[in-house]
């Protein structure tokens, strides 16, 4: 599966290096303990058993289809087909239940400049902060009530409430196995991507300006249910499927998962690690796909409106980072696995260049390989500046003996 979803913590630039790396090291199974969208799994490819870890849901999700399923993602004619009742039957209630605010929309779409949506998106927010955890589960329109306004517009909110429903209609009846509903839930996340109103990814909602509203306004005339029908046609998994069953997809903390793999009849060869690098937390940038995913209607907070529970990396906390280095180094060592390290020279880690040899010196007991990587990278949608900034990229490797 080509990486259809914007992640800001993407390695796409360095896997082609990464993946040098791991041909080189030992053979057997390479783990990504920070997979996100799976670029260096992608990179390595069937040469070797791929296993991937990520705590968040959503990329967990992205891994295990992509590199652990047993069936190909359903077609999306066949797909719109079964889908079809249910989801117009469910689109029509939430037509009727939301006509106010649908008609609200519309009108304001309609006006030349941009004040009339902005109090459509500032209504979309407030309402969405003061939803109570849990309130409305099983109705089906989370992100009618959660997201439509601000980052989505109400037609589209109520096409993916819509095909949700109809895609958890079918896998209750036994219509659709829960390998196809995974494939189907991350064609939806493709859609989101494709109509949302964002910087790529989501922090926040973009606010409608006058000199963005023909743009804003496009956007919010996309189709949703289109965009996920083309996404299931893109969908589809790397490799055989005898290959495939040699992977594994885990969900944890990397400093939780580690320890656990030392009692396991079978170890990873190599580690792969691309730890965050600065205090910015992730999850609040990939919020929606989480509650795309669990569709658990969360509690929201603040103008991103992100939902309760996010996971917190140790990595990207001052007081944690030295710590958190040196406990997945001296796991890894543990394992008698070879290590490969991605860290950038200006990251939270502070005197990394100096503190990361040292470690990997330390619990593997040689110097290792070290390759300077020369590139310009995303600044999270130019929230401290320039969107693009020139970093230095570290590649550190070591052998176990």
């Amino acid at each position: 599966m080509t990486q259809l979803i914007s992640y800001m913590g993407t390695k796409r630039n360095l896997a082609g290096r990464v993946g040098d790396l791991v041909r080189e090291s030992r053979p057997g199974p390479l783990l990504d303990v920070f997979s996100g969208m799976c670029a260096v799994g992608h990179s390595v490819g069937t040469s070797r058993s791929i296993w991937t870890n990520d705590v968040q849901h959503f990329a967990h999700l992205v891994a295990n289809a992509t590199f652990c399923s047993s069936n190909l993602a359903p077609a999306s004619e066949s797909l719109n087909d079964l889908c079809a009742c249910s989801y117009e039957a469910h689109r029509a209630s939430l037509r009727h239940k939301f006509a106010e605010e649908l008609a609200a929309e519309r009108l304001a779409l309609a006006l030349p400049s941009c004040s009339g949506y902005n109090l459509v998106f500032d209504h979309s927010i407030e309402r969405a902060n003061g939803l109570i955890k849990g309130a409305g589960y099983g109705s089906y329109d989370l992100f009618m009530r959660r997201f439509a306004g601000s980052y989505i517009g109400y037609e589209q909110a109520m096409d993916f409430d819509a095909l949700r429903f109809a895609l958890d209609v079918l896998l209750k009846n036994g219509k659709l196995c829960e390998e196809g509903h995974h494939w189907s839930i991350l064609g939806l996340c493709v859609a989101l991507s494709k109509c949302s109103t964002t910087t790529g990814h989501f922090a926040q909602a973009l606010r409608p300006k006058d000199n963005t509203f023909t743009r804003f306004k496009a956007q919010r005339a996309r189709s949703l249910r289109f965009e996920w029908l083309r996404a299931m046609e893109q969908l589809a998994p790397v490799g055989s499927r005898q290959w495939r069953a040699s992977n594994r997809a885990f969900r944890s903390d990397v400093l939780g998962l580690l320890p656990s793999l030392t009692t396991s009849t079978r170890k990873p060869s190599v580690i792969y690690a691309d730890p965050p690098y600065t205090a910015d937390q992730y999850s609040r940038y990939y919020h929606i796909y989480e509650t795309a995913v669990l569709y658990d209607y969360p509690s929201a907070s603040g103008r991103g409106m992100y939902r309760d529970g996010r996971h917190a990396s140790t990595f990207s906390q001052k007081s944690t980072v030295e710590r958190s280095f040196d406990e997945l180094i001296r796991n890894a060592a543990q394992l008698r696995a070879d290590l490969i390290i991605s860290y950038p020279a200006n990251g939270l880690l502070e005197d990394s260049e100096r503190r990361i040899p040292d470690l990997l010196r330390r619990f593997y007991k040689r110097a290792p390989q070290i390759v300077k990587i020369d590139y310009s990278h995303s600044t999270m949608g130019a929230s401290k500046g320039s969107q693009r900034q020139a970093v230095t990229e570290i590649l550190y490797r070591v052998n176990i003996k």
